[in-house]
């Protein structure tokens, strides 16, 4: 699998909550991961190849279990501005693998926060997606395994950030683009190599904010 193929789809997810099974409103959503199923709000999708989705292979986690070409994603819409975050553990060894939040409109359009490998080097990446094709990006090196990821939306301005212990945020960088109103937000896992990949989630969440332009986000079923 090249690198362009990578981004022709994605694992999306929306869930939220630190010690919660799940909650929600038309201002947020939440899932500790907690109880033996999935909420019914989650479309769980293998793009490419099979991916296996595991509430038992790490108890209190969402595990996401990939070997060889796989693209998995499950999805959710959420409108307006807003929040978007997660704390996950990867092991990547690939250039081509790795797991994160997403913002996905369609295939080939849509933003990612990956933690992951670029040409050799642990990473974590905040990448544009639009035809298929990177249009803007900004990484920093990033060794440990167990990251927090987080992604701000105020109108057409997305800022990412990350953290070690989920109480210091660092700022990686913003990109300006005009995507619809209403995303589909949530997590991703991908393995593009011979070999496999788990990624564990331990919460999702996600909540509304006032952004520049006045417009509050909204949980849509």
């Amino acid at each position: 699998m090249n690198k362009k193929a990578m981004f022709l789809a994605v694992f999306v997810g929306l869930i939220m909550g630190i010690g919660t099974a799940y909650a929600k409103d038309t201002d947020f959503y939440s899932d500790g991961f907690s109880l033996p199923v999935l909420d019914g709000v989650w479309q769980s999708v293998s793009d490419v190849g099979d991916a296996q989705f595991s509430l038992s292979a790490k108890p209190g986690n969402l595990s996401i279990i990939a070997e060889g070409d796989v693209f998995a994603r499950t999805i959710l819409s959420f409108g307006g501005d807003f929040t978007v975050e997660t704390q996950l553990g990867v092991k990547p060894s690939d250039d081509l693998q790795g797991a994160g939040l997403i913002l996905w409109v369609k295939p080939g359009l849509n933003l990612i926060l990956i933690r992951g490998m670029k040409d050799g080097k642990n990473v974590i990446d905040f990448a544009g997606v639009s035809e298929n094709e990177l249009t803007e990006h900004f990484a920093v090196d990033y060794s440990k395994s167990y990251v927090y990821l987080r992604i701000v939306r105020q109108g057409d301005s997305f800022t990412a950030w990350y953290s070690e212990d989920g109480a210091e945020w660092i700022r990686i960088g913003t990109i300006q683009t005009a995507l619809t109103p209403n995303l589909k937000a949530g997590v991703f896992a991908m393995n593009g190599s011979s070999g496999s990949i788990q990624a564990d989630f331990n919460y999702f969440r996600i909540h509304t904010s006032e952004g520049k332009q006045g417009k509050k986000g909204k949980f849509l079923n």
